[in-house]
């Protein structure tokens, strides 16, 4: 979230609060927007220019009025949202209500009303066009407290002082105005609310009552209201379900699974024995036209306090060893168990080679979840980084990855939390990487239900939108006996799925472990399935499939 503070020249200046534990006290606008050009936006204030538009009246008087009510930060839509982002954009309209119900402070800016209309006119506040916007609904709902101002910041009350006028002017029963709970209200009552308002783009009159019914919906521009308007009645019929519950061979996905989704392109054996679960495996996209390697790490190591990795050559099918080596003796990595120990890989330094990252999950030093990075240029000799991080020491219901959610310079560290969640979902938890972990940028449950050991998942961004996405491997307890595939879109916020589909491979679980990497180099990720025992080779194979 993007908070401006006002500065001692009396600029503004944007400071990004990730953590929403962490966000201070601030006070919020709402308003009417006039043309587009008039207003100030988040590259005007990024760049201090904009002074000279219309709309920089706004924006001082809400940096004034929260200097007189002792709030230091502020938040108005025009500038404290990069439009040039549509993941930030969609992230801010789903956010919108939250951000509007968790202000100290939302002062209402009616501009077309001003002290002498007021004065020749007492109907001026109640034909004011803020009563007949669209985003304007959610923002008199959200916040604790709404005061109105007019075009010269003098005060003309509260919404609590004019409650009943406002229920006449709106038609919202006083009881929805006094902070119920407003998933009290029908379905139909709340739509109701809505009728006679407008909005500039036909989808925004559907994309404004997210927040009302409580609903993330991913952003369609073009899509037009009727379609934008089935898509949230679908979600709300869907929310009002009863759960369900999904144990064994009787689970199904809301959709019924593809099943001609993936082929295979490769099987073979590997130069690598047998494996247990001691070995993890590792596979990260070529930079040519090659085939990937892949890095088979072996907990056990040569002592109790190294790791063994073994990278074994993509082009020659897996059939040589390019390394072969420990890492040095570190104490941190002690291991007593061999579940303690997650791996994936990173570029985390940006050399341009894949760094070996560590995550110890429990018995740690600083009773956190712990990072240990080991550098790949340096064939893993190198230490970059060891750090406990925000998250508490986690157990064999967490699963971990790394990908680029913020936009920070460093990946982000993807916790998921698979069972025993507080929204009864499998849940994300992202750390930052440009913090070294120490904040959460986001944490979300999911639209997939809570997991277990029968799930692998994986990190990446599957559909090529620039946001990583959330592989989930099922590997048993399938209706079909085959091991299925279900990614769930990071540009929903995980809530959405963006494919479920059966593979080729028969049910997995305690045989394989998989990654996904463009093996194919087609420009489209591929599933590798490790098949690590009871191979007809005597060997750890490789199983490719491509879509």
């Amino acid at each position: 979230m993007h908070l401006l503070q006002r500065q001692g020249d009396s600029s503004f200046r944007h400071v990004v609060f990730r953590d929403n534990r962490h966000i201070p006290p601030y006070a919020i606008l709402s308003h009417t927007w006039g043309p587009e050009e008039d207003e100030v936006s988040f590259q005007d204030l990024t760049n201090r220019t904009g002074t000279t538009k219309a709309g920089y009246r706004k924006i001082d008087f809400c940096a004034k009025q929260a200097a007189r009510d002792k709030l230091q930060f502020f938040w108005i839509d025009t500038c404290c949202i990069d439009k040039s982002s549509s993941a930030e954009l969609a992230e801010a309209i789903n956010s919108m209500f939250r951000w509007y119900r968790d202000s100290a402070k939302c002062y209402v800016y009616l501009d077309d009303v001003s002290a002498d209309s007021m004065a020749k006119n007492e109907l001026a506040f109640q034909k004011s066009r803020w009563f007949t916007r669209g985003w304007t609904l959610q923002e008199l709902l959200a916040p604790k407290s709404v005061e109105f101002f007019s075009r010269e910041g003098d005060r003309l009350g509260s919404k609590s002082s004019r409650m009943q006028e406002i229920a006449d002017i709106t038609g919202i029963p006083t009881e929805a105005l006094q902070e119920s709970v407003l998933s009290s209200f029908s379905v139909d009552q709340r739509m109701i609310w809505a009728n006679g308002r407008e909005t500039t783009r036909e989808e925004d009159m559907v994309y404004s009552l997210l927040g009302i019914f409580n609903i993330y919906l991913p952003l369609l521009y073009g899509e037009g209201r009727e379609n934008a308007l089935r898509r949230l009645q679908k979600k709300i019929m869907k929310a009002q379900e009863p759960v369900r519950s999904y144990t064994g061979d009787d689970e199904r996905q809301d959709e019924a699974l593809r099943s001609d989704h993936f082929e295979f392109v490769l099987q073979t054996q590997t130069m690598l024995h047998e494996t247990n679960d001691h070995f993890s495996f590792l596979m990260g996209d070529s930079e040519d036209t090659n085939p990937p390697d892949l890095i088979a790490v072996n907990r056990s190591g040569t002592s109790d306090e190294n790791i063994e990795v073994n990278v074994l050559y993509g082009s020659s099918n897996y059939q040589n060893f390019i390394l072969r080596i420990a890492t040095p003796n570190f104490t941190p990595l002690r291991k007593h168990w061999a579940d303690q120990l997650e791996f994936t890989l990173a570029d985390w330094n940006g050399d341009g080679t894949l760094d070996l990252i560590v995550i110890k999950k429990f018995d740690t030093g600083t009773h956190r979840t712990e990072v240990h990075i080991f550098s790949g240029a340096s064939k893993f000799q190198e230490v970059l980084l060891q750090t406990g991080t925000k998250l508490e020491e986690t157990d064999n219901t967490w699963s971990f990855g790394m990908g680029k959610w913020g936009d920070g310079d460093r990946p982000d560290l993807f916790a998921i939390k698979k069972s025993n969640t507080g929204t009864k979902s499998t849940e994300v938890h992202i750390l930052y990487g440009d913090s070294n972990f120490q904040d959460f940028i986001l944490q979300t449950g999911t639209g997939l239900h809570e997991t277990d050991s029968k799930f692998d998942f994986i990190v990446t961004d599957w559909n090529g939108d620039g946001r990583p996405d959330l592989v989930a491997v099922k590997k048993s307890e399938t209706s079909v006996k085959r091991t299925e595939v279900h990614v769930l879109s990071g540009g929903s916020g995980f809530k959405e799925f963006i494919l479920q589909t059966e593979t080729p491979l028969f049910r997995s679980n305690g045989l394989c472990e998989f990654a996904v990497a463009d093996w194919t180099c087609d420009g489209k990720p591929d599933l590798i399935a490790f098949k690590k025992s009871q191979t007809g080779t005597n060997s750890t194979e490789i199983h490719v499939m491509s879509q």
